[in-house]
């Protein structure tokens, strides 16, 4: 476990020094010849008039414009405007979330994002192994039974220097999460090697977890811990609100694959 203090003192040093670089430059490091996905970014949204969509991401924008990627759980009111394959639940595979979120776009936005690959977040299968320069997501990681699991799958399908965009509600995002406790990083990693129950046994858009800024942190150090040198995270951007609706954390992961650890210039945090 790492210490409290430890973690607080490296929050800080991020914070402050890692999070104003990182928004003053979009990544340039992707290789077009690795994608093996196509994806449009018009998605041809048709919105309600006054409706209640929320503007687009400049980080986001900034850091993956330009680039094909895949955005899990895709929401009409909170369009990133990127170049994107929308993946998620469709209806055969839970009518009751699909439906519960369908309807609440619609009701907001007046339409809904439509899915392009039905899967579930955790799962990507068909995609290959390190063919995809950049996942989005946005208020996701928090309904997922393993989190840590998750983060696995997505650095697999991810290039090496791939991007993993991710925002996740604060705490008080919810009147019922602020009476949860913060959902710690032993908590995560006692569940890691559970079986998951199957989809229709978990209740339609609960959140399972609690996210901060400091468990974010964790699992990083974490994944690292357990997967260096074959691969690991970096920090590109770490925000305590993101820059749309600010109810959320943001972070933004580079991931490093097969290191040498004899030339490696990355530091990496463990």
């Amino acid at each position: 476990m790492i210490p409290y203090f430890f973690t607080q003192v490296l929050y800080l040093l991020i914070y402050f020094m890692i999070i104003f670089a990182a928004l003053g430059e979009k990544n340039n490091n992707h290789n077009d010849d690795d994608q093996s996905i196509r994806c449009t970014i018009d998605k041809g949204y048709k919105y309600k008039e006054n409706s209640a969509h929320h503007p687009q991401s400049r980080l986001a924008q900034r850091l993956l414009g330009g680039y094909c990627g895949i955005e899990i759980g895709p929401a009409s009111y909170a369009p990133f405007g990127l170049n994107t394959i929308h993946v998620g639940l469709t209806e055969e595979m839970h009518p009751g979330d699909y439906k519960l979120y369908r309807e609440h776009q619609i009701e907001v936005a007046g339409c809904a994002a439509e899915i392009d690959i039905g899967r579930e977040a955790d799962d990507l299968y068909g995609f290959p192994d390190s063919t995809v320069p950049f996942i989005i997501h946005s208020h996701v990681w928090e309904h997922l039974y393993n989190p840590l699991k998750a983060l696995e799958e997505w650095v697999r399908v991810l290039v090496p220097t791939g991007l993993l965009y991710i925002v996740v509600p604060k705490r008080d995002a919810l009147p019922e999460d602020a009476l949860k406790p913060l959902t710690t990083i032993e908590e995560l990693i006692a569940q890691y090697d559970r079986p998951k129950p199957p989809l229709s046994e978990l209740q339609a858009g609960e959140h399972l977890h609690v996210f901060s800024v400091h468990l974010l942190l964790e699992i990083m150090f974490w994944y690292n811990q357990k997967h260096y040198p074959s691969s690991a995270l970096s920090i590109v951007s770490l925000l305590e609100l993101d820059d749309t609706v600010e109810f959320g954390h943001q972070i933004t992961w580079r991931i490093h694959k097969d290191i040498d650890i004899n030339k490696t210039e990355i530091k990496i945090l463990m």
